[in-house]
């Protein structure tokens, strides 16, 4: 769970949404490159909670942004202290999901790091009962800050929301040994199971559609 801040105040209210268990990136190859934005939604004790992507046409994350995500991620969790700020080579990115440096790669990371800067995501929540008040409603980036240095290093600052979510838990249980051995969607699988089953061994029922299209990514039209 994280806390996001309410659209137009200075404080911030807390709202159930773990990130695990949504698909950041698309995962159907099939989509269109002019596509400006995916939403995915979701029934969660009693609350409508929907998680939209929108960026500029061909700048929305793919399953290759999601396994660049995860491994700036492993490498925040492998650092000695916590920290919001990461400067790093990108050898050590690399190295962070087992790949063997090359030009080609590199280049792949360089296109793909700024996504998760340019992205920007809409959170709404509305409780489904009868009466119900407002629904909640904010934006956030995944990454507040991702330059390259003038020694080709790298520097990314994650943003308050994610920071926040880093700081209390998300993704923290994340195996790196089975998490980049699995392909995009079974690692959105991996993600969402270990989310359910971090704080709570209860069983864990939910409708295949619900679960292939709203935390998965899997395309409607499959």
């Amino acid at each position: 769970c994280i806390y996001l801040p309410m659209t137009g105040s200075g404080f911030t209210t807390p709202v159930r949404l773990r990130l695990e268990e949504f698909p950041l990136a698309i995962l159907e190859k099939r989509c269109s490159p002019a596509l400006r934005e995916q939403a995915y939604s979701a029934v969660v004790g009693g609350r409508r909670l929907s998680l939209t992507s929108a960026a500029e046409p061909g700048q929305l994350p793919t399953s290759g942004s999601m396994t660049l995500l995860l491994a700036l991620i492993t490498m925040y969790r492998q650092s000695a202290i916590e920290v919001r700020d990461l400067e790093f080579p990108l050898y050590q990115l690399t190295l962070a999901f087992r790949q063997k440096k090359s030009g080609r790669l590199y280049q792949r990371i360089k296109a793909s790091l700024p996504v998760w800067n340019r992205v920007v995501y809409t959170f709404d929540s509305q409780d489904l009962a009868a009466g119900a008040g407002k629904p909640y409603h904010a934006t956030f980036r995944v990454l507040e800050k991702c330059v390259q240095l003038p020694n080709k290093a790298w520097h990314i600052q994650w943003s308050d929301p994610v920071w926040f979510a880093l700081m209390h838990g998300a993704w923290s249980n994340l195996d790196a040994g089975i998490l980049f051995d699995l392909a995009p969607l079974p690692r959105q699988l991996y993600c969402f199971l270990v989310s359910r089953f971090r704080t709570s061994a209860a069983p864990l029922r939910i409708d295949l559609h619900e679960l292939a299209f709203e935390h998965l990514g899997v395309s409607r039209s499959v």
